[in-house]
């Protein structure tokens, strides 16, 4: 958190409403930790005073505006058809990587049929 670089990895919902600040994946944040998801109650809970404190950190970031939908890395900026640029993809989380994995798979398949 202290360099202003780092993300904190938020799930991305469409229907979340527009003044709220998203929703932060523990899960995710802990796994850019290095830490073990069974640790993350003792590590952002509510039940120690510094749990407490290291979850306001977060939120407290996350309000600022240093988040990122999914995974926290930069994704190749598009003209879309209504003439903004923005990202390719809203960003990942591990439920997306597993559908796009899926799909990189099944596109592979049929691409491998084809030109036997």
């Amino acid at each position: 958190m202290a360099d202003p670089a780092n993300k904190v990895p938020c799930h991305h919902d469409p229907e979340w409403p527009a003044g709220l600040p998203p929703e932060v994946n523990w899960s995710m944040l802990c796994l850019l930790l290095g830490v073990q998801e069974r640790f993350l109650g003792s590590l952002f809970g509510r039940s120690s005073a510094a749990s407490r404190a290291r979850r306001a950190k977060v939120l407290r970031v996350v309000h600022e505006g240093r988040y990122s939908y999914g995974l926290p890395l930069e994704l190749t900026q598009v003209r879309r058809p209504d003439g903004s640029a923005g990202p390719w993809h809203p960003g990942f989380d591990l439920y997306e990587l597993s559908n796009l994995a899926t799909t990189l798979r099944n596109a592979a398949f049929c691409w491998w049929r084809r030109c036997r």
